[in-house]
This record gives structure tokens, sequence and C-alpha cells, in this order.
């Protein structure tokens, strides 16, 4: 696992992930998520890319809305 930079977009769809989670009981799709951060679904999704290559996201590829936290990425929202 590489350290991926958090950036402010990548903070920000990390947010966004755990305010939908919470709020509507199960994870966002890539276009609620781009929605929620104000990002394209393609921009969204390379940062979501990125967050799991760094062990802040888990999710399954191509199956909707199996998109979670990690420890790393809850402690980053806390």
């Amino acid at each position: 696992m590489r350290v991926e930079t958090l950036t402010d977009e990548r903070v920000a769809v990390l947010h966004a992930v755990a305010q939908h989670t919470a709020r509507r009981g199960y994870p966002p799709s890539l276009r609620d998520l781009a929605e929620a951060v104000g990002l394209g679904v393609t921009t969204t999704s390379y940062h979501v890319g990125r967050l799991a290559a760094g062990g802040y996201v888990e999710h399954t590829p191509r199956l909707p809305r199996t998109l979670r936290l990690t420890q790393a990425g809850s402690a980053v929202v806390a």
C-alpha cells in the first residue's frame, strides 16, 4: 500500500462518503459523490482510485454502491 497525498478534493470525497453513508444508510454512487463534491464523475472516479490505492477507502470496481471508508479514511473524517 502506497501513501497517497490527501488533496483538498480527496478529503472532500472522504467527507462526502461518510456523510452520505451516515445520512442514507448506504454508500454513495460515483454520480452521487461527484455531485456532492462538485467534480465530474471521471475526476471523482480518479480520486476514489487514488484513495483506494492509499488505503483510505475500499470498493469493488464495476459494482454499484460498494464504496466504504477504511480505518485510515475514518480517521481523516473524524
